[in-house]
């Protein structure tokens, strides 16, 4: 996918100012696309700083010669670096959003790869599902017990994460309730 594009673009370029001219085209052609594109504009982005890494206002100057932020830049290494949203085998399943896409960098891998299987993350997803699905993976602890663990949530059918505190017997922890007021 993107690795061939970064790949010729390996050259070496004589100075700071060809550099950044020649980044600054390269991504710019890449950026506008589908998921592919977006994940080959992160791949390119990761590979421009490492080339201009240690040469001392180059990754600046690149970013305000890009069609986006240096702070979408970072979104979109950010993406590029996701294994789950960066393999090729999943295009056809993700958002063609790279806002959607950088919101699922946040999910933890296996809730990841769940919603991928159970068809949750699909090209029509929109950031508010995103979100749904982000509240849903966040694990609930009651913050008022002490020392509160999460247990992990093997739970097939979604419910919420049970929450063991230390300091009970399990006797007292089955009759407690969960959902305490504070």
């Amino acid at each position: 996918m993107g690795k061939a594009v970064v790949k010729k673009a390996k050259a070496k370029l004589p100075s700071d100012k060809e550099r950044i001219a020649h980044w600054t085209k390269e991504i710019s052609d890449t950026w506008q696309g589908a998921v592919e594109s977006i994940i080959a504009t992160g791949e390119q982005l990761i590979e421009a700083k490492e080339d201009l890494k240690g040469r001392k206002g180059s990754w600046s100057k690149l970013c305000d010669d890009l069609p986006f932020s240096e702070r979408k830049a970072q979104m979109l290494m950010k993406i590029a670096l996701s294994p789950q949203l960066a393999d090729p085998k999943h295009a056809s399943l993700l958002p063609p959003s790279w806002y959607t896409l950088y919101q699922l960098t946040q999910l933890d891998d296996k809730s990841l790869k769940q919603a991928m299987a159970k068809g949750t993350i699909h090209p029509d997803m929109e950031r508010d599902d995103v979100a749904k699905l982000l509240e849903k993976a966040k694990p609930k602890i009651d913050r008022n017990a002490p020392e509160a663990e999460v247990v992990e949530d093997d739970n097939e059918d979604g419910s919420e994460p049970e929450v063991e505190n230390e300091d009970e017997g399990e006797e007292d922890k089955s009759s407690k309730s969960k959902d305490k007021d504070p």
